[in-house]
Formats: C-alpha cells, sequence, structure tokens
C-alpha cells in the first residue's frame, strides 16, 4: 500500500473492497493483528464511516495486537498462574536462595524483610524471562549462547538463574499453578508441527505490523494462506520486507533518510520544544481541525510540559494512553500516607498535611464542609465518616480569645486550610519536634490543637494499622483508604479534575480486584506500610483512561504515529535513545547478547524506526521534527541519528546546524502569556492610612530606623513569616532559650549571689537541660542537639565571669524587667507614647550603688553596643538602634538614677574572652538618642514609611518578596531581639 497516503484509511478500504456483498460488509471471520489497541480503534472507526458513506452495513472484524492474539489462541486457564503470582513466586525463590546460588545475579543481596526490593528483583527477572519466552528461548539457550561468546560472567548467571527457575516451577506447583509460558511453548509447538491447526473459519491480517517476535511469527506462520499482511510502502521497496511483513533489517539499516532542514527544528530544553511545538500549530493559522493534527513525542518525559504549555495556549492536547496513576491525587495520598506512616516524624506529617485531599477530609470530619447531595458513587459503596465528637473542636480552648500579640495573626475560630496549616507552622517554628510519636510540647491549647489534627489524620490512615496478614487481605484496607477520602466523588463530577479522582479510584479498584485471586501460599504476610509500599509498585504504571473531547489534538508516541491518519504532524524529542529507541543499560541482557540471541537489539529497533519515519513523513501533509539540546537538568542531548542517515555531502552543515547553540530556539514567555511591560507588573503594596499605635516596643525603633516600609510590613499590617522549613534554632529561638536560663539563674538569689563558679556552672547546666526538654523535647533535631551543646559551652564560660561580678561587688537586682504599664516617651506637642519593653537584667554595685543596665548577646561576633547602635551613613555616623538609650531614659520613670551604666553582656565561647561590653555615650548621645525615638513616634503617626534603599544585608529579611529585593550575604552576625 503506497505511503504517499496514510495507512489505516487504505487499510480499511482494502478490507471493505474484499469482503462486501451486496448492502452488507461481512468481517467477522477477519482477525486484525495491529500493534496497539488505539490503532484498533482508529481503524473500527474508519471502517464504520467508510461503509456508511457506501451503504453499507458493517459487520466488524475481530481487532487484536499481537500479544491478545498469542492469548486468544493459548488462552489460561484455572491453573495458569497470573502475572502477580509469577512474580510472587519469583519473589520467594530469589529471597530464600542461599547466597552462593544468587550471588551471580546479584551480589549484594536486599534485606531479608525488605519485600518492595526482592518484589523489585523479581518483577524484572519476571520480565526477562517473559521477553525470552515470546522469542521461544530458554534460559538455557542463552547460557550456551553466552558461553559461545566467552562471556563468562553471563553465562554463569544465566545457568545460576536456570537453576533458580527450576525451583520457582517448583513452587508455582505447590500451589497447583503452571507458568503460562509452559503451556505456550506447547501450544506454539504443535502450530508449527501442524498437529494442532488454528481455527480454519478466520483469516488473519496484519496491518502495518513491522516487528514481531517469534511467537508471534509463529501464529502467523500457522495461518499459511488465510495470513495477510498490508505493508505502508511502495511496491518498489517489497525487497526491506520479509515473509512475514516485517523490516529487513539489512535493508533499512544502510538506507539514506533525506529530511529536508525547513522540516527540522533545534530547541535549546524541554519547554522550547513544547513551545516550537505550540509556534507550529499557531503558524497553521486554523486550516487545519484539531483532528487533523498530530503531536508525537519521541520522548515521552516531554508530556507533562507539553500538556503545560498547550494549557498556555489555550490548546488542549489528549493523550490516549490515558493518565499516569502515578501523576494523579489519589496515588499522592496513598504516597505521601506511606512515607508518614513508615516514619512517623513531622516532615512527613507536614507534607502530608499540605495534600489538598488530605485537608478536605479534615474539614470534612470538622463539619465545615458537607459532601455534596446525590447518590453513592458508582465506584465504591462509601462508608460514612465518623465526625470529631461536638464537645471537643478543632479550636478547644480558643473561643473568642483575640490575637494577644504578633504572633496570633490568625483568628482563632477560622478553621481554613491557612488557618491550621499556620498552626502546623508555628508549632515546629517554636518547638522543631521531630518525633510526633512522644508528648506533645508548649501550652495545653496549643498541644490539644495539634493532638485534633493529629488524631484526624490519623484516623484517615488508620486502616493501614494492624498485624501482619497475607498481601490481598491489604486490599480492601487501602480501597477503605480511598473511600474515607474520596466517597463522596463521582465519575459525573463537573469538576474535571474530580472526576479524574473519581476515574483513578476505579481503575485502582478493578486492578486490585483482579489480583485477589492470587494463590495464598504465594502471598507474603506483611504489614500495612509494607503491603502499601508493594500495591504502590504495581499501581506506578498503571494508566487511567479518559474520554476524548472535541477540540482535543491527540499527544502520541513514537510507535503510535504511524497509524495515525492525521495530516499534519509535530514531533518532538527526536533525540537518540528516544528516536531510533534504545536501550543502553540492561542488567540482564546486553545488546552484545541480544544480538547473538536475535531478540529485539538496538540494531534491530533502529530498522524498524527507520522504516517508521520515512512511512511517517511520506504518508502526511505536513511534517516537522524538533530535536532538544539540553534536557531539563541541563544534561546534553545527542540528535537523532536518523537526522544524520542523509546525503553525506549535506552530513557537515546538518551536524553544525545540530550542534550550535546558536541555532536553538529558545523562548523566554510560553506562548498566550500576557506581554510583559516596560514595568513590573508586581507592585509594592502602598501603606494604608496613618494609625495610631497604643503603644510601641523598644525594638520598634531599630526597625525603623533600618527601614520605616519594613517597620510598616511588621508592626502595623503585622505579618510574619511562618513556614516549617527549619531544622536548628534561629537567632530569636536560641536567644530566647538563653534568656530562659539566664532569668532562671537571675531569680533564685541562692545562685545568683554565688561566688563559686562551679556551683553557677551546675546551676545552668540543669536549668539549660530543663528548658531544652520542656520547648524541644527529649529528643530533638539532631542540629538543635548540636546548639544546645554550643550554648551548655558558652554557659561554662559565663560562670566564672558571674562569679568575679559577683565579687567585685555587683548584685543581680532585676532580671527580665517588664517596662510598668505607665511607662511614656513625652512627645513635645503631642501626646505621650507608651513604651513597651523588657531589660534583661539589672545590676547594682552595692558598694558605691551605681547601676548598670544589661543586655544579654548570643551572636558570634560580640560586638560592642556602639557598633550595633549607630551605622555609618555617608560620611556620618547615625543611629541604627535606640534599645540601651531608651532603657536609660525609661529607667529614670522607675528610679533607677543617679550613675547608670549601659552594657552588653556577651556569653563568651571561651573563659579568658571578654563578656562585657560597655557602652561608652556621653549625655548629648544619649540625648540625641531619645530625641530620634521622638521623630520616630512623629513618622509612624503621620504614616511616613517610605522604603530603605540600603537595607543592611546582615539583618533577616523576611519581607524581601515584597519588597522585591534581594539580599546577598548571610544572616551569620544575626542578634536576637529578645
Amino acid at each position: 500500500m503506497d505511503w504517499q497516503a496514510p495507512l489505516l484509511p487504505a487499510a480499511a478500504a482494502w478490507l471493505i473492497e474484499r469482503h462486501a456483498e451486496g448492502r452488507r460488509c461481512d468481517l467477522r471471520a477477519v482477525r486484525c493483528v495491529l500493534p496497539g489497541a488505539r490503532a484498533g480503534r482508529v481503524l473500527l472507526h474508519l471502517l464504520l464511516r467508510q461503509c456508511a458513506e457506501r451503504g453499507l452495513r458493517l459487520v466488524p472484524p475481530q481487532v487484536l495486537t499481537p500479544g491478545a492474539l498469542a492469548e486468544l489462541l493459548v488462552p489460561g486457564d484455572a491453573r495458569t498462574a497470573s502475572t502477580l503470582e509469577c512474580t510472587l513466586a519469583w519473589m520467594h525463590v530469589l529471597r530464600e536462595a542461599r547466597p552462593e546460588h544468587i550471588a551471580p545475579l546479584l551480589p549484594t543481596r536486599p534485606d531479608f524483610y525488605d519485600w518492595p526490593a526482592w518484589h523489585e528483583l523479581a518483577g524484572t527477572v519476571a520480565g526477562v524471562v517473559d521477553e525470552l519466552s515470546a522469542e521461544l528461548l530458554s534460559l538455557r539457550d542463552v547460557a550456551r549462547v553466552a558461553a559461545r561468546m566467552n562471556m563468562e560472567r553471563e553465562a554463569d548467571r544465566w545457568a545460576a538463574l536456570e537453576r533458580l527457575e527450576a525451583r520457582y516451577r517448583e513452587r508455582l506447583a505447590r500451589e497447583d499453578r503452571v507458568c503460562p509460558h509452559e503451556r505456550r511453548r506447547e501450544v506454539i509447538a504443535a502450530l508449527v508441527d501442524g498437529a494442532t491447526p488454528v481455527d480454519p473459519d478466520h483469516q488473519l491480517v496484519l496491518v502495518g505490523v513491522v516487528d514481531l517476535a517469534r511467537v508471534h511469527r509463529a501464529i502467523v506462520r500457522a495461518y499459511g494462506d488465510r495470513a495477510t499482511a498490508l505493508i505502508h510502502a511502495p511496491e518498489t521497496f517489497a525487497s526491506g520486507f520479509d515473509v512475514d511483513g516485517c523490516v529487513e533489517r539489512n535493508f533499512w539499516s544502510g538506507r539514506p533518510i533525506e529530511i529536508p532542514d525547513d522540516q527540522l527544528i533545534i530547541a535549546d530544553r524541554p519547554a522550547d520544544q513544547a513551545q516550537a511545538v505550540i509556534r507550529c500549530l499557531a503558524d497553521l493559522g486554523g486550516a487545519y481541525r484539531p483532528e487533523e493534527v498530530t503531536i508525537g513525542l519521541g520522548d515521552e518525559k516531554l508530556a507533562p510540559t507539553m500538556t503545560q504549555a498547550g494549557q498556555w495556549a489555550d490548546i488542549a492536547v489528549h493523550d490516549p494512553r490515558g493518565l499516569l496513576a502515578l501523576h494523579g491525587r489519589p496515588f499522592r495520598l496513598l504516597q505521601a500516607g506511606l512515607e508518614w506512616v513508615r516514619d512517623p516524624r513531622f516532615f512527613a506529617f507536614a507534607a502530608l498535611v499540605r495534600h489538598p485531599d488530605v485537608e478536605g477530609f479534615v474539614r470534612r470530619l470538622l463539619g465545615k464542609a458537607k459532601p455534596p447531595a446525590g447518590p453513592t458513587p458508582e465506584w465504591t459503596e462509601s462508608k460514612p465518616v465518623e465526625h470529631v465528637p461536638e464537645d471537643v473542636p478543632f479550636n478547644a480552648g480558643l473561643e473568642g480569645q483575640a490575637p494577644k500579640d504578633s504572633k496570633d495573626d490568625v483568628a482563632a475560630d477560622d478553621h481554613t486550610i491557612v488557618e491550621w496549616l499556620t498552626v502546623l507552622d508555628r508549632y515546629h517554628t517554636e518547638h522543631l519536634q521531630d518525633d510526633l510519636g512522644s508528648a506533645w510540647l508548649g501550652d495545653e491549647k496549643a498541644a490539644r490543637r495539634m493532638q485534633i489534627l493529629h488524631d484526624i489524620v490519623a484516623k484517615l490512615y488508620s486502616p493501614l494499622v494492624g498485624d501482619r496478614r497475607p498481601l490481598t487481605q491489604w486490599f480492601e484496607p487501602i480501597l477503605e483508604v480511598l473511600r474515607n477520602a474520596y466517597g463522596h466523588l463521582d465519575v459525573h463530577a463537573k469538576a474535571l479534575s474530580d472526576a479524574r479522582v473519581a476515574n483513578t479510584c476505579i481503575e485502582i479498584a478493578k486492578n486490585l480486584g483482579s489480583l485477589t485471586g492470587a494463590a495464598p501460599g504465594l502471598q507474603p504476610d506483611v504489614d500495612g506500610p509494607t503491603a502499601l509500599r508493594l500495591v504502590l509498585a504495581q499501581l506506578a504504571g498503571m494508566r487511567v483512561p479518559e474520554d476524548p473531547r472535541s477540540g482535543q489534538i491527540e499527544m502520541l508516541g513514537w510507535l503510535e504515529l504511524h497509524h495515525d491518519p492525521a495530516p499534519v504532524l509535530v514531533l518532538a524529542g527526536c533525540n537518540d535513545g528516544a528516536v531510533p529507541q534504545a536501550v543502553t543499560a540492561d542488567a540482564f541482557l546486553p545488546d552484545g547478547l541480544r544480538e547473538h540471541l536475535g531478540v529485539l537489539s538496538n540494531g534491530r529497533r533502529y530498522a524498524r524506526d527507520a522504516y517508521l519515519i520515512e512511512a511517517i513523513r511520506r504518508s502526511r501533509v505536513k511534517c516537522t521534527f524538533i530535536a532538544g539540546r539540553q534536557a531539563a537538568d541541563g544534561e546534553p542531548l545527542t540528535p537523532s541519528r536518523l537526522l544524520l542517515a542523509g546525503d553525506l555531502e549535506l552530513l557537515p552543515s546538518r551536524i553544525l546546524r545540530l550542534c550550535d547553540p546558536n541555532h536553538a530556539r529558545r523562548w523566554a514567555l510560553p506562548y498566550g502569556a500576557p506581554p510583559s511591560g516596560a514595568t513590573s507588573g508586581f507592585r509594592i503594596p502602598e501603606p494604608g492610612p496613618p494609625v495610631e499605635p497604643p503603644a510601641m516596643t523598644v525594638t520598634e525603633f531599630g526597625w525603623y530606623l533600618r527601614c520605616p516600609f519594613r517597620y510598616y510590613l511588621k508592626y502595623v499590617r503585622r505579618l510574619r513569616l511562618v513556614d516549617d522549613s527549619a531544622v536548628e534554632l534561629d537567632a530569636l529561638q536560641f536567644g530566647n532559650l538563653t534568656h530562659d536560663v539566664l532569668q532562671r539563674f537571675g531569680e533564685d538569689p541562692a545562685v545568683a549571689d554565688s561566688v563559686d563558679p562551679e556551683q553557677i556552672a551546675r546551676y545552668l547546666e540543669e536549668v539549660l537541660d530543663d528548658r531544652a526538654r520542656a520547648t524541644y523535647g527529649a529528643r530533638p533535631l539532631p542540629a538543635i542537639r548540636i546548639q544546645i551543646s554550643r550554648l551548655r559551652q558558652r554557659l561554662l564560660a559565663f560562670a566564672p565571669h558571674q562569679a568575679r561580678r559577683r565579687a567585685d561587688g555587683w548584685k543581680i537586682r532585676r532580671c527580665e524587667f517588664e517596662l510598668p504599664e505607665a511607662t511614656y516617651l513625652q512627645i513635645p506637642d503631642q501626646a505621650p507614647m507608651r513604651i513597651k519593653g523588657k531589660i534583661d537584667r539589672i545590676d547594682q554595685n552595692v558598694r558605691d550603688g551605681s547601676w548598670m543596665i544589661i543586655d544579654y548577646k548570643t551572636s558570634e561576633s560580640g560586638h560592642s553596643p556602639d557598633k550595633t547602635h549607630r551605622a555609618a551613613r555617608g560620611s556620618a555616623s547615625q543611629w541604627s538602634d535606640l534599645q540601651l538609650p531608651l532603657y536609660h531614659h525609661l529607667a529614670a520613670q522607675h528610679g533607677y538614677t543617679g550613675p547608670v551604666q549601659l552594657a552588653y553582656m556577651n556569653l563568651p565561647k571561651k573563659p579568658e574572652q571578654e563578656a562585657l561590653h560597655v557602652a561608652r555615650w556621653t549625655p548629648a548621645d544619649l540625648d540625641d538618642a531619645v530625641g530620634t525615638a521622638r521623630d520616630i513616634v512623629r513618622s509612624v503617626r503621620a504614616g511616613r514609611f517610605d522604603m530603605m534603599a540600603d537595607f543592611a544585608a546582615r539583618y533577616q529579611d523576611d519581607y524581601a518578596n515584597i519588597c522585591q529585593t534581594r539580599v546577598f550575604g548571610g544572616a551569620d552576625d544575626l542578634e536576637a531581639e529578645a
């Protein structure tokens, strides 16, 4: 059949012409064999359409793939082992084999109880056996060929595998099962000998089947003259095909393939390949209907990128193979649950809680969302989920509680996902608890909220908890998890995503239902998480079919394109390894061994794909090939050898074009994205109208000096960055822990008045252990344990400094002294501003009565007060913080007068390092600082919140995204604000 036109319309016409009688076309005695299921559906559609055009009534043929043809002639019976049973039998044999027997196959054995690892290995072995069986080869045949090739290690491996195969058959026989390959070989042998003829009433028509395994060739030849191969090529190419209609390797391997330059596009990365496809479709200008255009993918990994590009361009693409269950919400729900059930740590729990369907489950249990009215979805007999008792609401103990401070910026009665995810993130930020199996930390209200959230999520996955049992007995509990999460969804849901979820659940239920008949003796006794791992491995390659809709463009894989009748094709992924297909690393059958065995090898694949690319491009009105230069991770890609198989004189220019990065097309924006403007479309939010703050904290003034706009975000809008990414204490948490320990020390006069450094050190260690355990649990994260050890070292170094200070007459009078409510900063011509703050420590010298206001610091640098409070701005030095000067000014309102010094008490790393850093400011400096504070109050009241262009990189900037700035450099020099 000449390849100047598509194959399937011509094949349909050929069938009708030979079987049409009167007003009827009876094809019931015809078995049509096509390479794929989609090609069979298209052929039936074309037969119906052409018969309708001719006024004929069609009796359709039986449409099969080569594999289905073999199963039709060699049907299994009750004793034939299923695919799962074969894999399980291999799993037991490999797992129970003695180390020396399995060493040629697997030098490093998995753990004996790692069932999923053994199952994966067994699946690989079973797949190799299937492939060899399709070529009518035994394991002994492979061992003999390897020995003749002097491949001693390979020969040993296959000899070992042959010995294990005998045990595999014994294991099946023990369960009254027979390997399906044994019966197939018997039937095929009878067909070849003529002892068992095929059904004489049927004809066999192979439609464009250009590569067959030996078992399929034997079946075709058994039909004799009743088998016909329809070959898509001109008559002059007859020498390019063998008696079975398959390609002749030598003919096609050396044949030149001329692809014009105007049909070839070089794109840089996968996203650029997808954009090249979209641009090609746009260039068609609507001249073709969507049904007349096909997107081809040489590399199937391009499918998600291609789909996303189509969405940007408002082009709907359809993958007839269906959607991979691996990428679906139900699979991810089970996978996320598995990670948490196996290892109940915070990060697994946090990832699980962020799954949208876990959020929906939580909301339904809390009564915030009700399932839609209507009949129960047909995919499941949904069991009602019990609600949390009304006397235990999610916000138990928080009713009517308004936010007390800047950390409570979410309403207590808010049950949305934002609220409880914020609760989760705040809990982690405050306690960094990794092991969720231990007691909850913190105050009772927060712990109760976390416990309720934890219990609700645990309820979803509770079916997976239980004693070990046979594998298939876990199928129903796994489906129960899906019922709990998706029992309210229906395949007729209005939302496409919900309909896809329901369809995925149906396919999972069907898949598991087909496996429940596995022989009990072959099933391992496993716990719930192990069973789920095995099930997910089984489901990973499953596809969920999706009905096509009008206006969609089909997206087909390389081997499906030949039988597609669309006149326009755009093929992406024309790179070596994909087109032509090639396997570069096979654990059991390297390509050299494949060649000698006569099974599918890279050479055979090249000949097949060389023919296919010629048949594809010559039967299309318009055909475009796109090759990529780089993979998504930046690895270079090799162009397809088929693109280099043309005229030798033109080969150098083709190579230069393929390899020159300047020829690769790139697109900064996807097709369909709004055009970029001269300025950014993201606007920095404008501050709102002036708001009179009822009070200001001492630390606020430093924030305003660093950047008024960031002050506005932090203290007026009260924005905080809360996430669960932390794995160690930040500067604020480290400082707070330090302050807690030192406060306990300063408030205990029995120790605070001590001049014995060893007594002080012991006390500080005990308090540190107690506070760390209460805040971060008995088993904190490794990084936190290191930080606690560092703090312990600093406290021990601090002890002799404190002992000497007490001996010099300095006595601790106040610790964590909170400024009384009646503490005001007087503002001339305006109302005074109430100031809040907490002074870390106030000491008095019992000898001369002088005072010292001390602020604890834990920074690595041990900066002096002047360095942290003043910063160079141009040629002058300006205030960058007002904490200590304000403490000096405000403490005087409460009796701390006379000689008052200001100092930092930095906890040193070593006892010999300096700990106390006293400020050297003059009274004029302090007056200037107070004047600056008054100016800041006036500015805040007036709503002046300009952004500081030179925000210092050494300060942590949680607002960089809002401010549209980036901070280079680290936060190594951060100091706690506490």
